[in-house]
């Protein structure tokens, strides 16, 4: 093959070109849309309260006392034990909670400044630096 034919080859058409460009509006009106809605955020907020809802429930529903029962001689002997959350259960508790409290106010930071702000910093802070 020559050269001519390899770059009308490689070339695209008006039509496809015009079809990438319309896929791209969609993408764009698609990435606005939920930019200005806030979908994303929303929706984490929501799956960390049902988190925070499912860890509080789980541990205000730990046993206080564990009994086991045996039957030996034909007598049932039971042994009631003291179980109850341990330590470990309050430092889950609390973990989850505390980053509860960050999240949220990240998320308020995110607000009020803008992700590019934050991230970026503004324009007087890179000229002052």
């Amino acid at each position: 093959m020559s050269e001519d034919e390899n770059v009308k080859n490689e070339m695209l058409t008006i039509e496809e070109l015009n079809e990438i460009d319309k896929s791209r509006i969609k993408k764009a009106q698609w990435a606005e849309f939920a930019d200005s809605w806030r979908i994303v955020p929303r929706l984490l907020v929501v799956a960390y309260a049902w988190l925070t809802w499912k860890v509080v429930y789980w541990y205000m529903h730990i046993p206080l006392t564990l009994e086991t029962c045996q039957i030996l001689d034909e007598k049932k002997i039971c042994i009631v034990e003291k179980a109850g959350p341990t330590t470990q259960h309050a430092a889950l508790v609390t973990a989850v909670m505390g980053q509860r409290r960050l999240y949220l106010g990240f998320t308020q930071t995110l607000v009020k400044t803008g992700v590019s702000q934050l991230f970026l910093g503004s324009k007087r802070s890179r000229l002052k630096a």
